[in-house]
């Protein structure tokens, strides 16, 4: 027996011992869990966090949940475990959520040396936690229910737990939490003691905002996210070709008259190289792009701003008597006399003053933009240029369209 099937042979045996041993360390972590009367769930759906909206959810992208500990507190009041990732919050302990009656301001208090990423409004407390409210009124309210249990967060070792709790919807939420079941049970418990406190106060003579009934993003309710759905690559323009077509990380929004499409497309091609001896190899290459897809939802001509190589797509090209809006922009449009109507002198400041974008309305209403990798607070900006453009088109040419009243109200202020 040669030394590379020894070799084989012992890393198979270590893989084999390791595998047990993840195994049964496993089982005895479900079996501790069961003991508690909770319920193990090995692989949930990301649907168990719909609902939940202030960061960490409802910001960035690549949202995953796993290992989920369904239960009750030792008062009955139901819980949630779970573990939680995205590529803005990552943590080695569980998520611990419990419904409240009804939805409440946000609120968050955590220890001021480990702050809580993505919260905004007044802190309302400095001392021994920092409580972050956008109601300050109930923020100290909220302070009022948290602060004096403080002293009864610690593990099953006596160890002060990381305060990081705060209200998101109707739902309290607890980070962070040790993932031992011991230690769980003790946070469950300590959470649920902030629960009773926080609704028999007068905490819940305030009202918060619905929670969305979809996956979202903080302060946009309207946005629906979905982590995966390939069948949305056949609403936008994407690079063809290739194989293992995926869509990720897709946002979709009505946008107040302008719905859009934001997703992440990634594909594989495959190529052959043959060396000096006439051996082949094939190589696979992975491809990303990011694509967003603005669309009307009224008649509008076709029309384009600096799109293309050198400005040069979109039809005729057509000259404005300001300069130096000629020199930065470029338009083009089948219709001069369209685009005459619609970039009059306050339009064309519009442009110069924001910077303008590249962009083009195509005849089937869709509306392509040059962008980068699509965040939400690119999305804003272009949603927020793209209004703005519209909102300064004026009446008569609304009308020649058919598209009247106008689908997007007359802009009241237009240097803004």
């Amino acid at each position: 027996m040669n030394n590379v099937v020894v070799l084989l042979l012992v890393m198979l045996a270590i893989a084999i011992i390791v595998g047990g041993i993840w195994y049964y360390t496993k089982r005895r972590y479900i079996k501790s869990i069961e003991e508690r009367g909770w319920t193990w769930v090995e692989s949930p759906g990301i649907d168990i966090i719909i609902g939940l909206n202030t960061a960490p959810f409802g910001v960035g992208f690549e949202r995953r949940v796993d290992d989920q500990v369904i239960g009750r507190g030792p008062a009955g009041v139901p819980f949630q475990a779970f573990r939680y990732s995205s590529d803005a919050f990552s943590s080695s302990g569980y998520v611990v959520s419990m419904k409240l009656p009804k939805s409440l301001p946000e609120a968050s208090a955590f220890l001021p040396d480990m702050p809580r990423a993505g919260v905004s409004g007044a802190l309302v407390t400095s001392s021994p936690v920092h409580v972050v409210a956008r109601r300050p009124d109930f923020g100290r309210e909220f302070a009022a229910a948290v602060i004096p249990a403080l002293g009864g967060l610690r593990d099953s070792q006596q160890q002060a737990m990381r305060v990081d709790v705060g209200v998101d919807h109707d739902q309290l939420v607890m980070l962070h939490v040790p993932r031992k079941p011991e230690d769980l049970e003790l946070a469950v418990a300590w959470l649920e003691g902030v629960q009773q406190a926080l609704t028999s106060s007068n905490a819940m003579s305030f009202d918060g905002t619905p929670p969305p009934q979809h996956l979202s993003f903080q302060d946009r309710e309207h946005w629906v996210y979905r982590p995966y759905d390939d069948s949305m690559l056949s609403y936008v323009n994407h690079s063809s070709g290739g194989s293992n077509h995926q869509a990720k990380d897709i946002i979709v929004s009505d946008n107040q008259g302008l719905p859009f499409i934001r997703l992440t497309h990634t594909w594989e091609t495959t190529y052959t190289t043959t060396d000096s001896k006439g051996n082949t190899t094939t190589h696979t290459q992975r491809h990303t792009e990011h694509i967003a897809q603005f669309r009307t939802t009224f008649p509008f001509r076709e029309v384009s701003v600096n799109w293309g190589l050198f400005g040069g797509f979109g039809g005729n090209k057509v000259e404005f008597e300001s300069t130096a809006f000629n020199q930065r922009f470029k338009v083009r449009c089948p219709v001069p006399r369209f685009a005459s109507d619609v970039f009059h002198p306050r339009q064309l400041e519009y442009f110069l003053r924001t910077g303008g974008l590249g962009f083009i309305i195509e005849g089937d209403g869709t509306i392509r933009v040059e962008g980068g990798d699509w965040s939400p607070a690119e999305l804003d900006r272009t949603s927020e240029f793209l209004h703005g453009f519209f909102a300064r088109i004026p009446d008569f040419a609304w009308k020649e369209l058919g598209a009247w009243p106008r689908p997007i109200a007359e802009i009241e202020n237009y240097s803004a």
